[in-house]
């Protein structure tokens, strides 16, 4: 399953739905990630940490919508 994560829009919302670690499970498990960039940043976590954990990284947020087959939000 490709699952997507876009970037929180919310005022003041600084959580991700997913973090690198949840990230890397997922695609253990066969699963595909793309996060929007810059989607963790208010929780701390670089794109380049899930790009470690095996997702990708996609420039904005009508790419994670188009794409994805499952949407993660806060």
């Amino acid at each position: 399953m490709l699952i997507g994560v876009p970037k929180e829009i919310k005022p003041d919302e600084y959580r991700v739905a997913l973090t690198p670690a949840g990230a890397e499970m997922l695609t253990q498990a066969g699963h595909q990630v793309v996060i929007e960039t810059n989607a963790g940043l208010g929780s701390g976590f670089t794109d380049d940490f899930y790009e470690n954990a095996g997702a990708e990284i996609v420039d904005t947020s009508d790419e994670v919508w188009q794409r994805a087959e499952m949407i993660m939000k806060v």
